[in-house]
């Protein structure tokens, strides 16, 4: 599944830590960035910026 990140999302430059996904079972593979560029390793310091789309992985109720 995606998860975009548009201007004033809850998950808009906030860093992959502060957002707890793994908390609730969410998984964040890879982050396609606006600019076309593509980050794979991700780190719980990783930010999700204006336009981003993080790929996400965890149950269908839990991503919803």
């Amino acid at each position: 599944m995606r998860l975009y990140s548009d201007p004033g999302d809850w998950v808009t430059n906030r860093s992959l830590g502060d957002l707890r996904l793994r908390d609730e079972g969410v998984a964040v593979l890879g982050i396609a960035r606006a600019d076309g560029s593509y980050v794979g390793d991700v780190t719980v310091s990783g930010i999700l910026r204006i336009g981003d789309t993080a790929i996400v992985y965890g149950r269908t109720h839990e991503l919803e």
